[in-house]
C-alpha cells in the first residue's frame, strides 16, 4: 500500500483560512505495465483463376481426328491468396492495434478444361467416328496407307468410307481390286440398302459398275432369291461380311421380260470376276446386273470399267 500526501486548502466558516494535509490510499495497478499479446487473423483462401503448368491432358490431341476442335480435361496449378493481419492486444482493456497487413499465396491442384485441336490421321470414316470426329455426312481426309486423300463418309449409316478412282483405259475386276488394295482398301462393297443408295446418289457416275461381291464357287448362282447376303449364300465379299444389292421384286428384261425376283446371277461366272451393275442415280436402286465368265467371247477376261470405288478395310463390323 502506498500513501500519497495531498495538501489542500479548506475554506471553513468556523475557522480562519488554514492548510490541512490529507492522506489518500492508492492501490497498486499494473494497467500501464501489462504485456501486450500478438494476435494474427487470416481471411479465407481465394482462388485467383490464374492457371499454370497444366498437365495430364485427356484426351490427347493425337487421339482426336485431325482438325477437330474439342474440350480437353487437364490438371493445373492455381494460385490462391489470403490476407494476414497482425494485431497487438491489451489483455486487460481489450484494445486491439493493427501492426501489419500482408498478402500470402499458395498453389493448389485444380481440375480444369481447355480447348484443343486433334491431330490424329484417320484410316477410314469409321476411324474418324471412333476418334471424336464429326458424325455428319460429307467429304473427309483419310490416310489408309502412305498418302492422304478425300473420301465420302456416310456417317449417318455408321461410318462407311467410299473413295472414287478412274483410269483412261478400261480395267478388269482384278485390276481395280488390286488398285484399291494398293491403298489398303478393297473394291466397293455395299453393306446395306441405305449404304448403297447413299453412295450411288451422292457419287454420281459409273463408279459402281463393278463391285467387290464374288461367287464362292465357280458356276454358282442366285437367280431365284433376292441378291443380298441374307438370302443368297453363294456370293461373298473378300472379307466374308454382309452385303446388299436388292431385296424387292423388280422388272427385268430377261426371257421376254417380267416382274419379280431378278433372274441373275444365273451361274455363268468366274470366281474373281464381278457382276456388272446399273443403277438409278436418282434413287440409288439397282436396275440391272449380270454375271459373266472370264472366257466369255464377247467380254474376254470379264467386264471392265474406267471408274470404280473403293471401301475401307473393316467395314464388315459396322
Amino acid at each position: 500500500m502506498k500513501k500519497s500526501m495531498l495538501v489542500v486548502s479548506i475554506l471553513s466558516t468556523f475557522s480562519a483560512y488554514a492548510s490541512y494535509v490529507v492522506v489518500v490510499d492508492k492501490k497498486e495497478s499494473n494497467y500501464e505495465h501489462a504485456d501486450l499479446i500478438e494476435e494474427v487473423e487470416y481471411t479465407e483462401w481465394v482462388d485467383t483463376g490464374v492457371l499454370s503448368n497444366c498437365r495430364n491432358e485427356s484426351p490427347l490431341e493425337s487421339d482426336i481426328y485431325e482438325g477437330t476442335n474439342f474440350t480437353q480435361n487437364v490438371d493445373c496449378d492455381e494460385k490462391q491468396k489470403r490476407t494476414k493481419t497482425t494485431y497487438l492486444v491489451n489483455p486487460i482493456s481489450g484494445t486491439k492495434t493493427k501492426v501489419s497487413e500482408e498478402m500470402e499465396e499458395q498453389t493448389k491442384l485444380t481440375a480444369s478444361t481447355q480447348q484443343s485441336v486433334g491431330t490424329y490421321e484417320a484410316l477410314s470414316c469409321l476411324d474418324i467416328l471412333n476418334h471424336g470426329g464429326s458424325n455428319i455426312d460429307g467429304n473427309y481426309q483419310i490416310k489408309p496407307n502412305q498418302k492422304k486423300f478425300m473420301a465420302f463418309c456416310d456417317m449417318n449409316n455408321g461410318g462407311y468410307t467410299t473413295i472414287t478412282r478412274s483410269s483412261p483405259s478400261p480395267k478388269f475386276t482384278a485390276e481395280v481390286e488390286a488398285d484399291c488394295q494398293s491403298e489398303n482398301m478393297k473394291l466397293f462393297v455395299p453393306r446395306t440398302q441405305q449404304h448403297l443408295e447413299k453412295a450411288v446418289t451422292t457419287l454420281t457416275g459409273t463408279y459402281f459398275r463393278l463391285m467387290g461381291i464374288y461367287p464362292n464357287k465357280q458356276g454358282t448362282g442366285c437367280a431365284t432369291v433376292y441378291f443380298n447376303s441374307d438370302t443368297c449364300h453363294n456370293f461373298d465379299p473378300t472379307d466374308g461380311g454382309k452385303w446388299f444389292v436388292y431385296n424387292w421384286d423388280m422388272s427385268y428384261p430377261h426371257n421376254g421380260g417380267g416382274f419379280g425376283v431378278y433372274p441373275e446371277p444365273n451361274g455363268d461366272n468366274s470366281l474373281n470376276s464381278s457382276l456388272i451393275y446399273t443403277f438409278d442415280s436418282a434413287t440409288g436402286k439397282v436396275t440391272s446386273f449380270n454375271d459373266i465368265r472370264d472366257d466369255n467371247v464377247s467380254y474376254p477376261g470379264g467386264y471392265t470399267t474406267n471408274s470404280w470405288a473403293c471401301s475401307a478395310i473393316g467395314e464388315e463390323s459396322i
